[in-house]
């Protein structure tokens, strides 16, 4: 059976941060390698010289390998720096089905219109769809409203966003160093699921990520996140 090799890339101002860990059968993950290296083309989160930058990641890229023993091609990449934003968006939409019952088709088509619905977007690009909460035919629902019934489904949804020119140069970047970008999330989601407990989440908090150039600040009510 293969081995579950998952790879993640954190690009910073001060310095490139890389691991990699496999999965087990139990959904537990054991760390393999991990390697930092002194970031260069890279200024308050965003790439300023695609070059170095990529060359940083191809070194960082090498210590894994050599490490693990494993060829490292793929990578899930943290993005963080002043192009981080959030908005919230509210939209509504009528249910598909004759008998009202709500599918995950329309919770897709409810997301996609949250997306929509948002003003001043010129070059932004949107790379987190958080729900934060739905309601059926104007009655709040508590966790998610499939299988229910109804006529009409609103949802307010969390919106977490980035410069598309920031998020493009980043990925030309890790591709020059020759690996492939498997997905993307928001550097402050990724450390949030590192020092934060699901009680503290619940609770409500925020969580502040002090960096060489950047400050991020992520609140959490309810156990999900509210603003980035």
């Amino acid at each position: 059976m293969a081995r579950n090799i998952i790879t993640g890339l954190d690009i910073g101002s001060s310095s490139v941060r890389a691991i990699v860990v496999e999965r087990k059968k139990d959904g537990s993950l054991h760390i393999l390698a991990a390697a930092q290296k002194e970031s260069e083309g890279v200024r308050r989160g965003y790439i300023t010289s695609l070059e170095d930058a990529s060359k940083t990641i191809s070194a960082a890229a090498k210590s894994l390998e050599k490490i693990s023993g494993l060829s490292i091609r793929n990578a899930l990449v943290s993005v963080g720096g002043i192009s981080l934003g959030s908005y919230r968006s509210k939209a509504m939409i009528r249910t598909s089905k004759a008998d009202g019952e709500i599918t995950d088709h329309d919770i897709k088509r409810l997301i996609a219109q949250s997306e929509a619905n948002l003003t001043n977007m010129a070059n932004k690009k949107v790379i987190h769809s958080i729900p934060l909460s739905f309601k059926v035919d104007n009655a709040t629902v508590y966790g998610r409203p499939t299988e229910m019934k109804g006529v009409k489904l609103e949802v307010e949804t969390l919106l977490i966003t980035c410069l598309s020119q920031h998020l493009s140069d980043l990925i030309k970047t890790i591709e020059a160093s020759g690996l492939s970008v498997d997905d993307i999330v928001a550097s402050p989601l990724a450390t949030s699921y590192s020092v934060l407990t699901r009680q503290q989440k619940e609770t409500g908090c925020v969580m502040a990520n002090i960096g060489a150039s950047t400050v991020s600040v992520v609140v959490f009510e309810d156990g999900l996140p509210i603003s980035l």
